[in-house]
């Protein structure tokens, strides 16, 4: 992915709560102990990097899910509450939608 993606990942995060939530688990002893080496709470993009080299380097059986996107609004966005959250989840939604589109095309 070149930089332009990542600046639209990146960018989720000024217009909502955006988080990556990790969903997946390492089953084998070794993989476990190269986790714990890894662990950052904060950063979504260092979470993602993280979780896709170790499920890379522990090749595990299978993967189900290694985790997911997640936006979330406070509803004390401002005087004009409900237009302004029109406006950020459209936002997010046409990011959302560019992300996606562009790891589409990737895998072609």
């Amino acid at each position: 992915m070149d930089d332009n993606f990542w600046n639209k990942f990146l960018s989720l995060s000024s217009i909502g709560n955006f988080q990556f939530v990790d969903h997946g688990a390492l089953s084998s002893e070794n993989c476990k102990k190269l986790a714990r080496l890894f662990v950052n709470k904060k950063s979504n993009l260092f979470r993602l990097a993280r979780d896709y080299m170790l499920f890379t380097m522990c090749k595990p059986d299978y993967i189900v899910d290694i985790g997911f996107f997640e936006m979330k609004w406070d509803w004390d966005i401002g005087d004009n509450k409900l237009e302004n959250l029109i406006k950020q989840t459209y936002e997010a939604f046409i990011i959302f939608y560019n992300l996606n589109n562009q790891l589409y095309k990737s895998c072609q």
